[in-house]
């Protein structure tokens, strides 16, 4: 689903024209990467969560080139899915 079938999508949903969608959901967009990049773990109770949180250092083997690399450490996001979500998602799996 490309974002403009998200933004056609949600603004029908909600009855807003596709503009007023589209600076709704980049607004929404923005909020919650600052407040991951503040530290914060953003929840939506139906959907999951999303945390930043970061790697540890590591080194890896090249194994072609016989060689070690480093990779420092960096902030990665996470996003665990509700256990909503999941029910929703495998629904057709477990009785399909």
């Amino acid at each position: 689903m490309t974002s403009s079938d998200q933004i056609a999508k949600i603004a029908s949903t909600l009855d807003l024209t596709q503009e007023e969608t589209k600076v709704l959901l980049e607004g929404s967009v923005e909020v919650i990467k600052d407040l991951l990049d503040q530290g914060y773990r953003i929840n939506f109770p139906s959907l999951g969560s999303f945390q930043a949180r970061m790697t540890h250092p590591r080194k890896s083997f090249n194994p072609t080139e016989k060689r070690y690399y480093r990779y420092p450490k960096k902030k990665i996001v996470q996003f665990r899915a509700s256990q909503k979500l999941n029910e929703t998602v495998n629904k057709e799996v477990r009785h399909g």
